[in-house]
């Protein structure tokens, strides 16, 4: 019984770390690529622009990544929540 217990926490681990590395690209992928992407300018200069104010205030992107991380986190625990209920209303029936 204890070694079926183990088995059930390393794949719940293995799951939940792999949700939070396809958060954490989908996060990553919705920021970085917009910021890339070369197909269409709204404004000409809008990343220059961009890096000048993050090099007169470091703050700022310390701040952008708190709040990634932050969402990040925030979206596990959501799903956390999601699973622990669901799972309950299996249990249940």
């Amino acid at each position: 019984m204890h070694d079926n217990t183990k088995k059930r926490r390393t794949l719940r681990f293995i799951f939940w770390l792999g949700l939070f590395l396809i958060e954490t690209s989908l996060v990553t992928g919705f920021w970085v690529v917009p910021n890339s992407n070369a197909g269409y300018d709204t404004h000409p200069a809008l990343q220059l622009e961009i890096d000048e104010v993050m090099r007169e205030h470091p703050g700022l992107r310390i701040a952008a990544i708190a709040l990634l991380g932050f969402f990040i986190l925030a979206n596990v625990g959501l799903m956390i929540e999601i699973w622990r209920a669901f799972k309950n209303l299996q249990a249940n029936e």
